[in-house]
Formats: C-alpha cells, sequence, structure tokens
C-alpha cells in the first residue's frame, strides 16, 4: 500500500516533463496501521536522499518528549528523564535544497510503529527547485521472456549485454537497463545465483550511532581524522566477570606464599612449590579468575580485541575446566598502548556505573602474548595488584621455535623434557633471576646455540630476559593459578576461531553489521551460562546445589528465576533475548493448553481491541475491533464471552484479555485465577461439557467416509390401515419423506427382481395399526420384511411422530405452502408468545444459578425456508456460521431479539432489535435457546416438514 500512497512534495508540473517545487514546510501525516516498515517512508519521489561520496548520509536520534505545561518540548538526543520517546530520522538531500524529517513513535531499532500512533514526514524546502521525476519503464513481455531465459545461467551484467546484442541497442526496440534484469533476477524465485558476489555494503555512520545511543551493546565510541574506537559490552557480561573474580584476600593469600617460597633454600623450594599447587585450597581455584587480552583478527576496517575471564563456578562438559567467556570487546583502527588503555578506562566506568564492586575483588592472572601494549589493561583495578601479570607459554614456545628453527635440543634447554608424568627442569623452570641469567650466558657461548643469530640477540638483551623471566616462569604460573601447568591463553584463542570459522561473521564486513554479530554472539554465550540452571551441556555448575532442573524451572515465579540467575552472577538480563520477561502474557492457569509464545501472542493481541460498558446490563462489557463484536459477561466466574471460547481447559480468550487490559481495577485475571484454584472436580467437569463451551456434546468428529457408516433400520413407508383402503402394491406411491432428507426415484424398469437382486438387501418396517375400539389408541404393529420395496430406495431413515389420520387424498399429495412474505413474518415475530413466556419462566425458575441473556425474550421462533429471506445466498447462521446460502429451500430457524452492532460510519456501538437466522441441523437452536420447546414455534411450512423439524430439534437433545 506504501508504494501507491502519494506522499511527497507537493508539485506544480511546468508542462515539459519537470516539476517545481515551491519554498516552505510541508507536513504528511500517515496512519501508523498502514506502516509495515518505517524505513519505507525514506522512499519518496525524489529518492536517492544519500550519497556516499559526499557523506550525505541520513541520522537516526532518539528524541525526548518533556511535558512543559500543557504542551511537550521535544529535546533530540536526550532521553533521560523524558516522558515520551520517539524516533527522528534527518535527511538533507544530496542534490536538492531539501530537509526531510521522518517522526515515528517506535525506537531506534523497532521498524513498526507503536499501537494508535501515526508517522510525520516534514519537508523543509530551503528555496525553488526544479526537478525531472523519473520512472521505470516496465518490460514487454518479449524481453521478458527472453531475459529470464538468460538469467538462468548467466549474471544480470552479461544478460544486458546479450538482449540489447540481439536486438541492436540503436535499433527501433527499446533497449534494457542493468536495473531491470536484476529487478526481474531478483523476483525470480526459481532462479538461483550464478556467483557469490554482491553488491558490498557501505558503511552507515548513523546506524552506529543509533546502536551507541541504545547503550545495550555498543557503550562507547572515540573517533578523529586519524582514530577510531568503538567500545561493545553487555552489562550482564560485566556483572558475570565481576562475579567471577576472586576475593582479593585470597589472591593475596597464593601471592604470599610464593613470594615465602622464594627465600626458602634452593633445594626446598621445587618441594615446597609442589606442595602448594597439589594442596586442596589451590586445585579447587586452579585455572578460575584467569582474564586474558589478545588482538588476533580483522573483520571489518578495524581490529576486534575481546577481554575474556575464566569462572570458577561454571566448567565446560567436554572440557571438566574453567568455561571461558567474553567480559568486553574494542574494535580499533590501530593496535597501540592508547588504545588499550581506552578500553580499560572504559570498562572501568562502566562498571562503576553499574555499581559494580571493583575494590574487594581480584583477577587471579592477566595473560597475553608478548605485545608490551597489552600491559595498559593492568590499569584497570581488577588486574592490578595481588593480580598476576603473564605471557602466554604458548606464543613463547612458537617465539623459541622460530628462532633456533626448532632445533630439539635448545627447545629442551629452555622448557625441559617430558617423560610420561614426569618433566625434567629447564630455564623457565628457575626461581631466581641471577642463576637464569648466568645459565643463559653459559649456554650461548655453545656451539649448539652460536648457529641461530635470532636467539644471540635475544642473549644479548637483558631487558628481554627479564621480560621472559617474570612473565614465564614457574613460580609466578603458581601464583598466577596455573599451577604447574603452562600458561596459555587457549581460551581467548579458541573464542577468536569461533568467530572466525561463524558462518554470520563474513571478512570486510560493514562496522554496523559486525557491532550486531557481535552482539548476538555475546548474547548466546550469556544463554548457555543461564541454561547451566536447567542443563548439564554445554556448561555445568560446580555447585550442584544451585541446579534446578528443566522440569521445576517452568514452575517456579520469575522473582524466583531471577535469584536462580543472579546465584550465579547474571544480573540486567532484562534486555538479552532468551531472558527478556514476557510483558505480553496472562497466568498460565487461565491457558494451560497453550504454549508461551502462544498465550504471548493471544496477549499482545488484545491490545488492539476497543472496550466499552454495556450500560443497560451490570457486569457486561463490548469488545470491538473492525467489523468483530463479541459480549463478555463477569458476573459469574470464570467470565463468559459471546465468541464460546472455552475449549478444554482454557478458560480465558482475547476479548476478556481485553476487558482486564482495559479495566485493571476489576482485578479479573486474578479473580478467574482465584476460581480455578477453588473450583471442585465436578464443577470442572460440568464447565467444560456445557451447552455453553465451544466442545458441546453432540459434535460430530467423524471423518471417515459415509460409505463406511452402519447400516441402519430404514422405513419406507407409513400407511394407515384403519380404512378399506388395500396396502399400495409395488407400482403405488408412498407418502415423501421431508424436503431436507434426499430422495432417489427409480424408475418403473428399475423394479424388475433381477434389477433388485443387485441392490443391498436392507430390512425394513412397515407401520400397521391394530384394530381398536373407540376408547383405547391405536397401536402400531411392525412387521419387518428381508427385501426393500422396488418402488423407492431413501438414504435415511425417516420416523413421523404419530399415524397419518385417513384422508381422501393420495398418499403423494402434500399440503400446500400458503405463500407469506418474509415482512409479514416479521411482524408475526415481534409479537410476543404466551407459550413462550410460560417456558421461558418455567426453565428460569429451574435453573436459579443460571443467568438470563439480554437477547432472550417471550417472541416466538419462525420456521421457514431459506430463500424466502432477502439476500440469503450472503446470510449465515448467527451461532455456527455456517453459510445458508448453499442450497435453496433449507429449513432454517428465525428469532426477533435485542442486539449490540457496529455503525460502519461512525464506528460506534449501538443497540437495536432484528431478525437473527439459525440452522437446524447442527442444533444451533437449542444451544442458544434451552428453554425451547415445541410450543415456541410458529411455522409457514406445510404440516409434515413442520413436524419432522421440531421433532428433529426435540429428539435431538432428550
Amino acid at each position: 500500500m506504501l508504494s501507491k500512497f502519494p506522499f511527497g512534495l507537493p508539485c506544480v508540473a511546468e508542462g515539459n516533463g519537470t516539476v517545481k517545487v515551491k519554498r516552505g514546510v510541508y507536513k504528511c501525516v500517515i496512519d501508523g496501521r498502514f506502516i509495515p516498515n518505517i524505513n519505507n517512508l525514506s522512499y519518496d519521489s525524489l529518492a536517492p536522499w544519500n550519497d556516499i561520496s559526499t557523506n550525505r548520509t541520513s541520522h537516526t536520534y532518539n528524541v525526548g518528549l518533556f511535558k512543559v505545561g500543557n504542551v511537550y518540548k521535544a529535546v533530540t538526543k536526550k532521553t533521560e528523564g523524558a516522558e515520551k520517546i520517539i524516533k527522528q530520522k534527518y535527511s538533507k538531500h544530496c542534490k536538492f535544497p531539501v530537509i526531510r524529517k521522518i517522526f515515528s513513535s517506535s525506537t531506534i531499532y523497532d521498524s513498526v510503529p507503536s499501537v494508535a500512533s501515526n508517522a510525520v514526514i516534514v519537508y523543509v524546502v530551503l528555496k525553488e527547485f526544479i526537478f525531472t521525476p523519473t520512472k521505470s519503464s516496465r518490460l514487454l513481455p518479449s524481453k521478458a521472456a527472453e531475459i529470464g531465459h538468460e538469467l538462468q545461467t548467466k549474471t544480470p551484467k552479461a544478460v544486458v549485454s546479450i538482449v540489447n546484442g540481439n536486438s541492436g541497442f540503436m535499433g527501433d526496440s527499446r533497449p534494457v537497463t542493468r536495473k531491470q534484469v536484476e529487478a526481474k533476477a531478483r523476483n525470480t524465485p526459481t532462479r538461483q545465483a550464478i556467483t557469490n558476489k554482491g553488491r558490498p555494503k557501505f558503511e552507515r555512520s548513523d546506524v552506529i550511532e543509533a546502536l551507541i545511543d541504545e547503550g545495550y551493546f555498543a557503550q562507547a565510541r572515540y573517533k578523529t581524522s586519524t582514530d577510531e574506537r568503538i567500545f561493545l559490552a553487555n552489562d550482564a557480561s560485566l556483572a558475570l566477570m565481576v562475579h567471577s573474580m576472586l576475593p582479593k584476600a585470597v589472591v593475596l593469600n597464593f601471592v604470599r606464599q610464593v613470594n615465602h617460597i622464594k627465600t626458602l633454600p634452593k633445594e626446598q623450594r621445587l618441594n615446597a612449590i609442589k606442595k602448594l599447587a597439589q594442596s586442596k585450597e589451590y586445585d579447587e581455584l586452579l585455572k578460575s579468575a584467569i582474564c586474558s587480552g589478545d588482538t588476533t583478527f580483522k573483520l571489518s576496517r578495524l581490529f576486534v580485541t575481546p577481554l575474556t575471564f575464566t569462572t570458577n563456578h561454571l566448567k565446560s562438559s567436554s572440557t571438566n575446566q574453567p568455561s571461558t567467556q567474553i567480559a568486553c570487546i574494542m574494535l580499533s583502527e590501530h593496535l597501540t598502548f592508547a588504545d588499550y588503555a581506552w578500553m580499560a578506562d572504559q570498562l572501568e566506568n562502566r562498571c562503576k556505573k553499574l555499581n559494580l564492586s571493583l575494590n574487594s575483588k581480584s583477577a587471579w592472572s592477566f595473560i597475553s602474548d608478548a605485545d608490551p601494549a597489552l600491559d595498559a589493561f593492568l590499569r584497570f583495578p581488577l588486574f592490578s595488584p595481588p593480580c598476576v601479570p603473564l605471557h602466554c607459554d604458548e606464543h613463547f614456545f612458537r617465539n623459541v621455535s622460530t628462532w633456533c628453527k626448532e632445533d630439539p635440543v635448545i627447545l629442551a634447554n629452555f622448557f625441559g623434557t617430558k617423560q610420561g608424568n614426569t618433566r625434567t627442569a629447564g630455564l623457565m623452570d628457575h626461581m631466581d633471576f641471577d642463576e637464569f641469567a648466568n645459565e643463559v650466558n653459559n649456554l650461548s657461548t655453545s656451539n649448539q646455540w652460536k648457529q641461530y643469530p635470532k636467539l644471540l640477540d635475544w642473549t644479548k638483551s637483558r631487558a628481554r630476559q627479564i621480560i621472559a623471566f617474570d612473565r614465564h616462569n614457574l613460580m609466578q604460573k603458581v601464583a598466577g593459578g596455573f599451577g604447574l601447568q603452562r600458561g596459555t591463553s587457549n581460551g581467548i584463542e579458541n573464542l577468536n576461531q569461533v568467530c572466525k570459522s561463524d558462518v554470520t561473521f563474513k571478512p570486510m564486513m560493514p562496522v554496523q553489521d559486525l557491532i550486531k554479530c557481535l552482539e548476538k554472539f555475546v548474547d548466546g554465550q550469556l544463554e548457555q551460562v543461564g541454561s547451566a540452571l536447567v542443563s548439564k551441556h554445554p556448561l555445568y555448575l560446580k555447585d550442584a546445589s544451585l541446579f534446578v532442573g528443566d522440569a521445576i524451572w517452568p514452575t517456579i515465579t520469575v522473582e524466583d528465576k531471577k535469584e536462580s540467575l543472579a546465584s550465579i552472577g547474571l544480573h540486567f538480563t532484562d534486555k538479552i533475548p532468551g531472558f527478556k520477561v514476557k510483558a505480553w502474557d496472562f497466568p498460565k492457569e487461565l491457558a494451560p493448553n497453550l504454549s508461551e509464545q502462544e498465550r504471548e501472542d493471544m496477549a499482545r493481541s488484545s491490545k488492539y481491541y476497543a472496550v466499552m460498558k454495556v450500560t443497560t446490563e451490570v457486569n457486561n462489557y463490548v469488545v470491538t475491533k473492525g467489523e468483530e463484536l463479541a459480549k463478555v459477561s463477569i458476573l459469574y466466574m470464570p467470565a463468559k464471552c459471546s465468541c464460546k471460547f472455552v475449549v478444554g481447559k482454557r478458560v480465558v480468550c482475547v476479548h476478556i484479555l481485553a476487558v482486564a487490559n482495559m479495566f485493571p481495577d476489576i482485578k479479573l485475571l486474578e479473580r478467574m485465577k482465584e476460581f480455578l484454584e477453588k473450583e471442585t472436580r465436578d464443577q470442572r467437569v460440568h464447565r467444560q461439557t456445557t451447552t455453553t463451551a465451544g466442545m458441546k456434546k453432540g459434535t460430530s468428529r467423524r471423518h471417515g467416509d459415509k460409505e463406511s457408516r452402519n447400516k441402519t433400520t430404514i422405513i419406507h413407508n407409513v400407511v394407515d390401515l384403519t380404512t378399506n383402503r388395500p396396502l399400495p402394491g409395488e407400482n403405488e406411491g408412498i407418502i415423501s419423506p421431508p424436503a431436507k432428507l434426499k430422495r432417489v426415484e427409480l424408475p418403473k424398469e428399475a423394479a424388475s427382481s433381477s434389477i433388485n437382486k443387485r441392490l443391498p438387501s436392507v430390512p425394513f418396517k412397515v407401520l400397521r395399526p391394530v384394530p381398536h375400539t373407540s376408547s383405547t389408541p391405536a397401536n402400531i404393529v411392525t412387521e419387518v420384511q428381508s427385501e426393500p420395496p422396488s418402488s423407492i430406495l431413501t438414504s435415511r431413515a425417516t420416523v413421523y411422530d404419530k399415524v397419518l389420520p385417513s384422508s381422501p387424498a393420495t398418499p403423494n399429495s402434500q399440503p400446500k405452502r400458503v405463500p407469506v412474505s418474509f415482512q409479514q413474518d416479521i411482524l408475526r415475530l415481534k409479537t410476543d408468545n404466551k407459550d413462550v413466556e410460560n417456558e421461558v419462566q418455567s426453565y428460569y425458575s429451574q435453573h436459579p444459578n443460571t443467568v438470563k441473556p439480554s437477547y432472550v425474550n417471550h417472541k416466538p421462533f419462525l420456521l421457514t425456508l431459506n430463500n424466502k429471506i432477502p439476500d440469503y445466498k450472503n446470510r449465515c447462521c448467527s451461532h455456527c456460521k455456517r453459510s445458508l446460502g448453499k442450497h435453496a429451500k433449507e429449513i432454517v430457524v428465525v428469532h426477533y431479539e435485542s442486539m449490540s452492532f457496529t455503525n460502519s460510519q461512525t464506528n460506534a456501538i449501538q443497540e437495536g432489535a432484528g431478525p437473527v437466522i439459525f440452522c437446524v441441523n447442527l442444533i444451533c437452536v437449542k444451544s442458544r435457546y434451552p428453554f425451547a420447546t415445541e410450543k415456541c414455534f410458529i411455522s409457514n411450512l406445510n404440516e409434515m416438514d413442520t413436524a419432522t423439524t421440531i421433532n428433529t430439534l426435540m429428539t435431538t437433545f432428550e
């Protein structure tokens, strides 16, 4: 619809294909209900607006509305304390002197306007200008067919050359453009792309700013002409990091023990360090609270620098080691000390803003590769002493292997050798730097070392030796939580590999897309952490007492769930998709057979209904949306709705939810929930099987073929034997069944015995009255014959209440219907009937707990044919909604009653009265009018059809 909506600037045609736009301010208001995507409003008659080469791009801002008196004051980019927040998309045309502002009541990410809102487009024309509107011509059918054939095996660019070459670009046929061919390719569902190439996506600075303004994952941005940095962090990840850190006293205790071991005699140091690393207290915390920073890959024009940490209370089910989680990420144009220092400062500021305690906690160690710029992270409070700075042993091993060209002798000198579970000491196992330096000097004079110049360069630099000893020696690794094992940053390396191999991450993707992909990746990690409460894969809880289980988790309240998440360090989870509390929901006890998503959809749909009180009836409401109209009664619990929603255990519908939303003071849902808790079993069974329920007794659920039904006894004839008239012979007619019953007339020649032998042998009954006196009633004698009469076959049984009296009329004759107009029938229906009044009073006096509906009155029910009703082909049953116009001369029931309806012009609820039509074959009359008896009906049918129809209605509910 939007593609045809004539929004845009008012123009004056010049007559030569151009239009003139006058200076001024123009406004266009569009109903939000007709806007599937707010971004569609950007494509108006002046599109395109942006030009990347001249840096003319659109910008999206949040605008805060602050109430000042009776008006609102709009402030761009300021939302704190605002009563309402709207979105503004600002565009300045790259060619014409026009500024466009699109205002909508949606968020920066939400592309659909909120309920009952409008979108406003404001055009500011700075000065008058003339422009030529562009029109895209349609392809000729012959050209479209040729292009469609060529596109199956060729790219759009190649197809343009082929098609224009075949017809001749300079010829009299209209040449095709690449835009037309690309549109044809997009709209051909059976076509597959020939190559994996596509138009590169441009970077959107306004989208990046919008992500930062939202403040969920993108937190800060620093940009100059030569540098750019973006800080990405999820508040829940930062809270989990602080929760996973160790108390500062615990880390300080281990560091002091290692420093004490350094003072022991040389021969005692190794045994003492082994004893500490193998102690129970140390082993329980091994490799926990270890943080790491690394920059190893580039997915866009900016480098990606993640900061990770290990958790002690969460372990990987595959390795039984502490799990590695991402704390924050920085995207930067450079990898300098200043970049990492900025990231550390932003991390500290964000933690302080969240009131996370950084003074009482500490990381056990901070490990990185040999890049000295990464030491800028040590300014962060959690990484300051007593946190132990380390370098990755794996990186150092690769460096030494490069220096010595993987010489096994030199590698053994540095790192020792392994023999089973025992490792011989090497250079990096020294506990004193002087001893380490002396041995390095001695080895550097050997012929084995002299043949590697790069290795000798390292031995000549005392500063490099100090860094290697301080960040790799055995004492430091024990003090940093790695024990007797290698100190590696494998956790962050593995995460880097996962990001690289993930299909959502593509090389050189736009920065805004990279931010969104990283956000989903971090959210997925947090959802895995939360799943440890209900599952033991891929992570499990070290403390089994915190485990809840998937069976108990759905039964606990939202508050208990938040407490469980907080016990494992997950806070600020409201914005994470997997942990969002459903705002559009209602108690599951009201509809236990619906899923959470179905309940959410139903609750959200209820927000779009209009609800009004019925002034003439207490505790009754009218709920409407468009042509849909329903009446809700809350006089008794559970609430009842005219839509007949009750199915199984469900006691709520979208109309009842709309009433609860519009009138929260009545606490409707709470009352219904309380009723269900106190309801007895018998009351529940009665409620679920009552005639007001959706699943009513007698509803056929048989889906098999009609021919597979069991054969029933069929009555073919009813004869009065009180007269002297003989029994009808083979060629005599019989009384016809009712009009609704299907009759099959056989030709006379079908009566032969040869044909009858091929027909199914179905027993039938002939009713004969026994001769009686005037004081005794007539009795009926039934005789069963083995062969059906050859005169007629019927498809179902026909039962009559009484034996027909003797009449001079022939058996084939039927009383003629008196032609009565429908207007005359309406006059009869408007008149109250004494018999109906007696039946209504009798029924409701016998059922005092039954609420008398507003449509019940003392007017009769009319039996008539559907073709007597005006426009009967477009009418349907008011109860079951079955169409009543498929078959002419179908018997229906008409009742005149009061009703509520929506005025199509004013859209207001009005009260009125008129005829209501029901079908009889689906038993809709008794479901709505349980008091109805044969005395309540009038008819303009013949006697036989009237008696049969009333008998069907009455006997069905006996």
